[in-house]
């Protein structure tokens, strides 16, 4: 051990303890800054991860938004389909009604057409006896208000008509946004 202690040795010593100390404290420098690093991007990916659980969060909302949004609009559709099958089976039996009702004109017509040829006068002149004249004037009478109120039935139907055409139009425009 002379070698050690000679002032050459002793600074051969000292260095060589020395670099294992200073080999440790450089690597546990390394090491410390890696653990750094390695903090710091876990803490981006976290930040990261947070923020597109927020995004999701609210792309899931939106989806319930719209599906609550289509329900209420398939809602609206299945009322609204209902409500224009209601009007179309209103409007085809008052058409038909309304052919009814034609049906009938067209026969009084033809009847008060061939009733028509006489006069009232004539049928005066040719009646015997004035309580059977009356009779058929009062029966005339009766038979004229009857088509009167037929023909008013036949106008108001023919306005229910226009009514429930209108109607149909309008469910068929909501039909064609929805």
């Amino acid at each position: 051990n002379a070698d050690e202690s000679s002032p050459s040795g002793q600074a051969v010593s000292q260095e060589v303890k020395k670099a294992p100390t200073e080999d440790a404290a450089q690597s546990l420098r390394s090491l410390r800054d890696r653990l750094k690093r390695f903090e710091q991007d876990l803490q981006r990916k976290q930040t990261h991860r947070d923020r597109q659980e927020q995004e999701l969060i609210g792309i899931e909302k939106e989806i319930a938004d719209l599906n609550d949004k289509q329900l209420d609009t398939e809602r609206e559709l299945d009322e609204v389909l209902r409500s224009r099958e209601t009007l179309q089976q209103r409007y085809e039996g008052q058409t038909n009604a309304l052919g009814e009702q034609k049906q009938i004109i067209r026969q009084w017509t033809r009847s008060g057409y061939a009733l028509g040829r006489q006069s009232l006068l004539k049928m005066l002149m040719t009646q015997a006896q004035a309580d059977k004249l009356v009779r058929t004037v009062t029966y005339y009478g009766y038979l004229a208000e009857a088509q009167n109120k037929r023909i008013t039935g036949l106008t108001e139907s023919l306005a229910g008509l226009t009514k429930l055409d209108t109607a149909l139009q309008r469910t068929s425009s909501e039909l064609s946004k929805l």
